[in-house]
């Protein structure tokens, strides 16, 4: 059955989410998870599409920025089905040989509505016709750019269905100091939740946490 899809939040809106206390809270126990909270490197994912992990991922790099002044980059790598771009209303693609042999790799981030806040978007689908090995691609840019901010968040495609011309967050999350993961409340199986916390963590990814999202499904679940 096809899961509920979350509406993508406006650049506005983004800015009014991020202050809110959920928000903060997630914050805060992110951090005390990071083996260094002065700077990191998080992915964001969940256990199938449509949990809500792209604004997860909008919401924490702009109260990274917001709250604390760090240099942060909001990193799309959920190359088939990107969103990044359209909640901070920036273009998307960017030049990716260029960027992957080192000709000014900062030139190919867009500034947000956010200040100490860029965004790197996916390729043009163009860019990645007949290209093999999405994920060490993945793996080569989380390994520029977090040099390069004090924060990077990075959005990934879901654990499931895999794909072979997906960037595989599995792959990706071994390179981030952590991985944040997000549940639909009420929808996602609790099965394919254990399944994928199993994936990540044989690979050798870091699971911070999980959240739960639209926890309003619980109540009305639980209610006779």
């Amino acid at each position: 059955m096809k899961q509920p899809g979350i509406p993508l939040a406006t650049e506005s809106q983004v800015g009014k989410f991020c202050r809110m206390a959920e928000v903060r809270r997630i914050l805060m126990s992110m951090k005390a998870a990071l083996p260094g909270a002065a700077r990191g490197c998080v992915a964001v994912t969940s256990t199938t599409p449509e949990e809500g992990k792209t604004l997860l991922a909008a919401l924490l790099s702009s109260a990274v920025a917001d709250c604390e002044g760090k240099r942060v980059l909001a990193l799309d790598l959920n190359w088939k089905s990107p969103g990044l771009h359209t909640l901070f209303n920036v273009e998307n693609g960017f030049e990716l040989d260029s960027f992957l042999v080192g000709e000014n790799p900062g030139g190919h981030v867009k500034k947000t509505g956010f200040d100490g806040l860029d965004v790197l978007t996916a390729p043009t689908r163009e860019q990645l016709s007949g290209r093999r090995n999405l994920s060490f691609l993945g793996l080569s840019i989380v390994e520029k750019v977090r040099e390069m901010y004090d924060f990077v968040f990075v959005d990934t495609a879901s654990l499931f269905p895999t794909n072979q011309n997906m960037v595989d967050p599995v792959v990706v999350s071994t390179a981030c100091d952590g991985v944040i993961m997000t549940v639909m409340a009420a929808v996602t199986p609790r099965t394919m939740v254990r399944r994928a916390i199993v994936n990540m963590e044989v690979s050798g990814a870091t699971v911070l946490g999980i959240v739960m999202n639209q926890r309003k499904n619980v109540e009305s679940s639980c209610r006779f």
